[in-house]
């Protein structure tokens, strides 16, 4: 089912393989499915990674993702991730680190400034739990803030049902609410940066579930054996 998402914005370069936008001194990617299943990446998968970014996997900043709100500041770019840590936010002002989080209908939320750059893993639990504010507040306490926000492919308010009760705790967001008991998360999203002041919010507009499954993976319609995409951040 289709609603009224908005339309991509052209700021955006569409591949097979991802969507990406350069902001500021940085580039925000989101991978499509035709990118590889990064729950358990390839070799292949990685390469692919490694050469767009010019940044080694060792570098990359990933951790252990909970649907809490915790955030992590790596501002080692030889510090190695492990997956460990229950981190649902990954942040960095140091240039050669890549900061990664995996979804299949959550909401990626990257993070761009000239100083430094973030990749926020949000879904409905984070969101109402202030994950996007926790990571915009860490960045801007290192005096790196964040001036621009692109949101990815997500569950949107055309497809994404949820029962009463997780309606009613964004009450305050009267604006993603759809009928049917849908709720866009991107919609939260969005409202949730405005109100930390930030400007420039970019959107792709496309939905994981009603898409098609050669795009983009997606948990509520595939279930368990859904792959995972992602969304990385990179200082130029």
């Amino acid at each position: 089912m289709k609603d009224d998402s908005p339309p991509m914005s052209e700021r955006f370069v569409r591949g097979d393989h991802d969507i990406t936008l350069q902001a500021d001194a940085a580039t925000l990617l989101f991978s499509t499915a035709a990118a590889g299943d990064f729950a358990d990446p390839t070799e292949r998968d990685t390469e692919w990674l490694e050469e767009l970014s010019s940044v080694k996997r060792e570098r990359w900043a990933q951790d252990q993702q909970v649907h809490g709100t915790e955030v992590r500041v790596v501002d080692d770019a030889a510090r190695s991730a492990a997956w460990s840590a229950p981190v649902d936010a990954q942040l960095t002002t140091a240039p050669g680190v890549l900061c990664l989080v995996r979804v299949a209908d959550c909401v990626p939320v990257l993070l761009a400034g000239s100083q430094g750059v973030g990749a926020v893993h949000a879904g409905w639990k984070g969101l109402h739990g202030g994950i996007i504010a926790n990571a915009v507040t860490a960045l801007r306490l290192r005096g790196a803030p964040p001036l621009t926000a692109a949101i990815g492919p997500c569950a949107r308010g055309c497809c994404y049902e949820v029962g009463e009760d997780t309606l009613d705790l964004f009450s305050g967001v009267p604006q993603a609410a759809r009928s049917g008991h849908r709720l866009d998360l991107a919609d939260i999203a969005k409202a949730q940066l405005a109100a930390l002041q930030v400007a420039d919010v970019v959107d792709t507009g496309l939905c994981t579930i009603c898409s098609e499954p050669d795009e983009f993976f997606s948990y509520r319609r595939d279930g368990g054996e859904a792959g995972r995409m992602i969304g990385a951040a990179w200082l130029n």
